[in-house]
C-alpha cells in the first residue's frame, strides 16, 4: 500500500490494482476514501497488467501518470506460492511479508493507456525454507529520479547480497547498491542477519533540503544516506 502526494491510496492485489482517490477532508480534519467506482471519492479498479501473473507492490506517481509495479511473471514465478485458496488466492510458504517480487515495470500514461516503460527483471532471488537464508524483496519505493529496491535477506548467507539497490526512475538502469556498514554488522557473512528488513512495506523516503540528503524510515528507526 501507497499514498501518493495527492493523497490518494494505492495497493497492489493478486489480480487486479486499486487506487482509492481521496475526496478531501471531513469535518474531523481526516481525508474521505470510498469504494463507489464512481462519484467522489471514488476507487478505481485496474485490471492486473501484461507480464504479470501475480503482483505485491505497487506505486503511483501522480506529477507524471507514472505507477511502478513489483510482482512476478511466467519466466519470473514465485517459488513460495504452493496453490490457490477456496477465493482463488496464492497460499504461500514461509515469507515473513517478504517475497515481493522478482520483476518491477514501470508504466507511463497509467490512468489512460499504460505503456511499459522499462523492466526490471535481474533482481535477486533465492527461495529457501529458512528465514535466514532466502534472498528475497522485502520493500521498494521511489523518490525523484530514483528507485529504491530492499532485500529482506542474502543469497545463501553470503556478504553484499543483502543490500539496498538503487535504480534510475527514468530508465531503470541499476545506479548503485547501499550496503550495512559495521554499525549494523560486522561485516561477516554471519552476522549481515541484523541488517535485514525482514517485514513488508519496511522501507519509505523523503527528501531532505539538502539536494544530496535522503532519509529512510524503518518502522520506528531512520537513517540517512
Amino acid at each position: 500500500m501507497d499514498v501518493d502526494s495527492a493523497g490518494d491510496i494505492t495497493l497492489a492485489g493478486t489480480n487486479c490494482i486499486r487506487m482509492y482517490k481521496c475526496g478531501g477532508l471531513d469535518g474531523n480534519g481526516c481525508p474521505t476514501y470510498s469504494y463507489a467506482t464512481s462519484g467522489t471519492p471514488s476507487m478505481i479498479v485496474t485490471n492486473m497488467p501484461a507480464p504479470f501473473t501475480s503482483m505485491y507492490r505497487a506505486e503511483y506517481e501522480p506529477t507524471n501518470d507514472s505507477m511502478y509495479v513489483l510482482g512476478y511473471t511466467a519466466a519470473f514465478p514465485n517459488s513460495y506460492e504452493t496453490g490457490t485458496n477456496a477465493q482463488g488466492q496464492p497460499v504461500y510458504g514461509p515469507l515473513w511479508g517478504k517475497g515481493a517480487g522478482r520483476v518491477l515495470v514501470k508504466y507511463t500514461n497509467w490512468s489512460t493507456t499504460p505503456t511499459e516503460a522499462f523492466e526490471i527483471d535481474n533482481l535477486l532471488y533465492e527461495p529457501s525454507d529458512l528465514y535466514q537464508k532466502d534472498c528475497n524483496i522485502s520493500a521498494f519505493t521511489h523518490r525523484g529520479n530514483y528507485l529504491f529496491v530492499q532485500y529482506g535477506g542474502m543469497v545463501s548467507n553470503t556478504p553484499n547480497t543483502q543490500q539496498t539497490q538503487v535504480y534510475s526512475a527514468a530508465t531503470g538502469a541499476l545506479i548503485g547498491c547501499l550496503l550495512p556498514t559495521g554499525t549494523v554488522a560486522s561485516g561477516t557473512a554471519a552476522s549481515l542477519g541484523s541488517a535485514q528488513i525482514d517485514e513488508g512495506f519496511g522501507v519509505r523516503l523523503m527528501r531532505e533540503p539538502m539536494a544530496s540528503i535522503w532519509r529512510s524510515s524503518r518502522m520506528t528507526g531512520s537513517a540517512r544516506c
